[in-house]
């Protein structure tokens, strides 16, 4: 550095106090930024990126770090992605060059944290394939539960109704035949009903044809005698 002095801001090293400065009002505008803006909200965040490409106005690592974080969440949307502009090249060159200074421990440090975040990730995605997966299973083995469930309750249900069905149809059944029963029977003593009737009507006339014949008689005599 030409004056000796050190200009370090938000973990990064500049080369001179231009860009020591340039860096320090991107910070502050940042901090202002996230002080009135909703950044969860989607499209202020979008409309906030927009901005600050077009205008150019942050070219240190610490404001283009900015844009690359608020990149990073807006292509998640697939819609933003197809209208998204990008960052200028001018800008992530200044970027690249402003973090020259970094020695090269830091270079190396910054590497093996990116590595190993790499590792977290794909260990992060094995993670998730597995709980997925193992949730699939416990669904299916919900599913079967259930199925066995309601086949376990409707079986009842089938052979109650099944047996009042046909409950219903032998007590039909016997109550026909029943009353069949009942018919022929009454049918059996109306008709001995009958003959007995029959037979007192028999004697009835028999008995009313004596008297009649017998009174005949005693008539004829008496005319008899007084003649």
């Amino acid at each position: 550095m030409a004056d000796g002095k050190k200009y370090i801001l938000d973990g990064y090293r500049f080369n001179d106090s231009d860009s020591y400065e340039q860096a320090r009002r991107e910070l502050n505008k940042i901090a202002e930024i996230k002080a009135e803006k909703d950044l969860k909200d989607e499209t202020v965040l979008r409309e906030i990126y927009d901005n600050l490409v077009e205008s150019g106005e942050f070219s240190t690592p610490v404001g283009i770090g900015f844009l690359r974080e608020a990149q990073r969440k807006l292509v998640k949307n697939p819609e933003q992605r197809k209208t998204m502009k990008a960052i200028p090249y001018s800008a992530v060159l200044s970027k690249e060059e402003g973090i020259s200074g970094f020695s090269d421990d830091f270079k190396e440090k910054d590497a093996s944290e990116k590595d190993e975040n790499t590792d977290k990730d794909e260990e992060k995605s094995d993670g998730s394939i597995f709980i997925i997966n193992n949730l699939k299973s416990k669904i299916r083995n919900y599913r079967i539960i259930i199925a066995f469930m309601a086949v376990m309750v409707l079986v009842p249900f089938g052979v109650v109704i099944y047996d009042k069905f046909f409950s219903a149809n032998s007590a039909q059944e016997a109550l026909v035949n029943e009353y069949a029963s009942w018919k022929e029977e009454l049918t059996k003593k109306e008709q001995e009903l009958n003959e007995r009737e029959k037979i007192f009507e028999g004697m009835a006339d028999k008995k009313l044809n004596s008297e009649i014949k017998a009174g005949e008689e005693e008539n004829g005599e008496s005319q008899n005698s007084g003649s």
